[in-house]
């Protein structure tokens, strides 16, 4: 029986760097849209998606509630996911 369907390539950049998280931030910021974040980092939009959910917080702004993402915020969240899974 021959299988081949199978992948046997290593997969590499499963994770996403700081650097990557802060540009990121910059280019929502610009108003950039997420399919163009994705198409510069060669990442899914849905990784994109995951990635603004977990760095997101909301702050208040002239009286104002809004939401902002934010590098720093995704790479805490990312490192205290990693270390829950470890622990665990």
């Amino acid at each position: 029986m021959d299988n081949t369907n199978h992948n046997t390539e290593t997969r590499t950049n499963k994770h996403l760097s700081l650097k990557a998280r802060f540009y990121i931030e910059s280019r929502l910021r610009l108003g950039v849209s997420i399919s163009s974040i994705a198409a510069d980092l060669q990442r899914s939009r849905t990784t994109i998606y995951y990635e603004i959910k977990r760095g997101t917080v909301d702050r208040i702004k002239k009286d104002k509630l809004v939401s902002l993402y934010f590098a720093e915020t995704g790479q805490l969240a990312y490192k205290k996911a990693e270390q829950d899974h470890f622990l665990a």
